[in-house]
């Protein structure tokens, strides 16, 4: 995966906080793919994602101050690269609603928009701390489906089994960490975790 975790062929932090050119060009070569795949969850057609990742990787550069590793720059992109996403989904949805019609509920979930970016990219890295105590093939079936934002059918094809065993193996997995969590004191169990019989 490229851009959550140092990995060797990253841009020096150190540069790219100078604003040099040619780190920037390598970030902007290694986060292309992710922030494109993370606004794509978000919008369906390809130009407007491609646009909202542009809008991202530039906002990138101007908060990349606020950063401590190359892994803190991918996060924060991929987070940058969804909100932009999810307004610009927003306000193509507005274009098309009658006037004087309602806005659902619905369509203003996926919050977090008054917290700072860099917040949500700490989450990010959070989880993948938690990531790292699973086995590598359960590791990167996650970091597939929620860090690279690749779908269920996308990373179906790419392991040669059926979207129901992503998603079903993806639902298990989640389980099985929120009741390490709560083992752990992190918090009480999720009406969900309940439902289907999980106990802390």
């Amino acid at each position: 995966m490229t851009v959550p975790g140092d990995i060797p062929s990253s841009p020096s932090l150190v540069a790219l906080h100078a604003g040099d050119p040619a780190a920037w060009q390598q970030a902007f070569t290694l986060l292309w793919g992710p922030v494109v795949r993370a606004a794509r969850r978000q919008l369906n057609d390809a130009g407007e994602a491609e646009e909202a990742a542009a809008q991202a990787l530039h906002e990138t550069r101007r908060a990349v101050a606020t950063t401590r590793s190359w892994a803190e720059v991918g996060a924060l992109a991929v987070v940058i690269a969804r909100r932009r996403a999810i307004s610009r989904s927003r306000s193509l949805a507005a274009l098309k609603r009658q006037p004087g019609t309602l806005v659902s509920l619905d369509s203003l979930e996926a919050g977090g928009e008054g917290e700072p970016p860099q917040y949500a990219a700490l989450r990010i890295l959070d989880v993948q701390a938690i990531l790292a105590t699973l086995p590598t093939e359960q590791r990167d079936l996650l970091q597939e489906y929620f860090l690279e934002g690749l779908t269920s059918d996308e990373v179906a094809r790419k392991r040669g089994v059926p979207a129901a065993t992503v998603r079903s193996q993806v639902m298990r997995l989640l389980t099985q960490l929120r009741a390490q969590e709560q083992a752990r004191g992190n918090g009480p169990p999720r009406e969900s975790d309940t439902s289907t019989g999980t106990t802390s």
